[in-house]
């Protein structure tokens, strides 16, 4: 298969309109609020797969983040919940591209310690902590990529799939336009840029997403370890709560955005980190808001999420990607 690689980047071509791509975000398996964490959660992915059965072949499924809650639940328990969705993957496709989210972050910081670890192991000295590309897989295909065996121990039910982690964004050509994909933790003027600001204040300087990235990931690590802890998680939500009050009026009372009042945001992560080339297509996550829109000359997705939450019309949803691009809900069909 053709490929051409660029920083932060990798592109392929799409197949053709017999089969599909399908883009699933925000599952959030580990949290209570999860639909894996109800009594449906079985029945409700077995619908999902029966679905994607009776439509176009499957090459790929291209999980964009937030896949786990590792803030929490457990790791190991949250990868024990995950089993039955992964088994009933291996139904339709051994083809999986895997794009963190912040939730489930510490999985990138695993494979990167392990390669690390490999490393020292043969006597080297580790490079940086982050390369300009951080791009896993197992077994490993292609040379640009680092094989980690803890992809294959981190899906279980894959044991015969080929999969393939790419941070922070991956990219193919379809129809002859680029699709990007991100999880869209960077897409958002919260909390992600906080400790950016304040590095900036103090003198530091953001030149690329890669500084970005470096500057975040003490944030991902810290709710990692310390997110599954009882009295702090309560203490998360009280103050979660209590911040988006005295928020409302920043955030236009909308705690969810939707794609019309995240086209600001967008802007700005396209004018410092794409202005050389925006994507012709934009496929996200991460607001939980399945939702379509355009930005000047970009198609924006949101693949929305699988948890119960207030003002969420919809949950249980997904992207499919063949001759068209649809936002589809499980047992609902096409929706946008």
């Amino acid at each position: 298969m053709a490929t051409q690689r660029n920083l932060y980047k990798t592109c392929v071509i799409v197949p053709q309109c017999d089969i599909m791509d399908v883009v699933v975000s925000d599952l959030h398996i580990g949290s209570l609020n999860s639909t894996f964490s109800s009594s449906t959660g079985e029945d409700v992915t077995k619908q999902f797969i029966k679905e994607l059965k009776d439509t176009d072949s499957v090459e790929k499924v291209i999980l964009l983040g937030d896949i786990f809650d590792f803030w929490e639940e457990n790791l190991f328990k949250a990868l024990r919940k995950s089993a039955f969705f992964f088994e009933q993957i291996s139904h339709i496709t051994d083809e999986i591209v895997y794009i963190p989210g912040n939730h489930d972050h510490h999985s990138l910081v695993l494979c990167k310690e392990m390669e690390l670890i490999g490393e020292m192991e043969k006597g080297a000295i580790p490079g940086p902590s982050f390369r300009d590309v951080l791009k896993y897989e197992y077994p490993r295909k292609n040379s640009d990529f680092v094989e980690t065996q803890f992809l294959d121990g981190f899906f279980t039910a894959l044991q015969d799939a080929h999969i393939q982690l790419f941070y922070p964004e991956y990219t193919y050509k379809w129809k002859g336009k680029e699709i990007l994909f991100r999880h869209g933790h960077y897409l958002d003027s919260g909390l992600l840029r906080v400790l950016p600001y304040f590095y900036e204040c103090l003198g530091g300087k953001i030149r690329s997403e890669i500084d970005f990235e470096t500057v975040n990931t003490p944030i991902y690590e810290f709710l990692y370890y310390s997110g599954t802890i009882k009295e702090l998680s309560s203490f998360y939500k009280v103050l979660h709560r209590r911040l988006y009050k005295y928020t409302e009026k920043f955030y236009k009372r909308r705690r969810h955005k939707t794609i019309e009042n995240r086209k600001g945001d967008i802007q700005k992560f396209f004018s410092t980190f794409k202005k050389e080339q925006q994507p012709d297509v934009l496929v996200f996550g991460h607001t939980h808001i399945a939702d379509k829109g355009i930005l000047h000359d970009t198609d924006l997705f949101n693949s929305g999420c699988w948890v119960r939450e207030e003002n969420i019309l919809h949950s249980n949803t997904y992207i499919t990607i063949a001759d068209e691009i649809e936002v589809r809900e499980v047992s609902k069909g096409t929706i946008l």
